[in-house]
């Protein structure tokens, strides 16, 4: 009997579930951790997986990451056109988490160095 009311009362609509899925296409803020950013992407899928029933595709997780990194413009051309020039073998996302937290890192550093040189802590 529980199960027939949580299956009726409590499942959700379609509508529902296309609301949250939106709610999952979360930016990147460049000013935070881009490590931080991967973990919230796979806490996302996880709960949509536990608490929802919905299930997250990695592709549409690895999408959401890429889109990201294109519209905040933190990433050359260049760093971006070797991401989509590798095989598609290694376009996984343990694969596009370590390419873009090196390159990220190395920015970081590059950035914190060169404010040094002028004289900024």
């Amino acid at each position: 009997m529980i199960e027939h009311l949580e299956g009726q009362c409590l499942a959700m609509t379609h509508r529902e579930k296309q609301n949250i899925i939106k709610e999952c296409e979360l930016p990147w803020e460049p000013n935070d951790d881009i490590g931080t950013y991967f973990s919230k992407l796979k806490n996302i899928e996880e709960e949509l997986d536990d608490e929802c029933g919905i299930e997250w595709p990695v592709e549409m997780k690895m999408l959401v990451a890429i889109t990201s990194m294109y519209e905040r413009n933190i990433f050359s051309e260049d760093e971006m056109m070797t991401w989509e020039d590798k095989p598609e073998a290694d376009q996984t996302w343990v694969h596009l988490m370590s390419y873009f937290m090196n390159m990220w890192e190395q920015k970081q550093r590059y950035e914190s160095s060169t404010a040094r040189r002028h004289g900024y802590a």
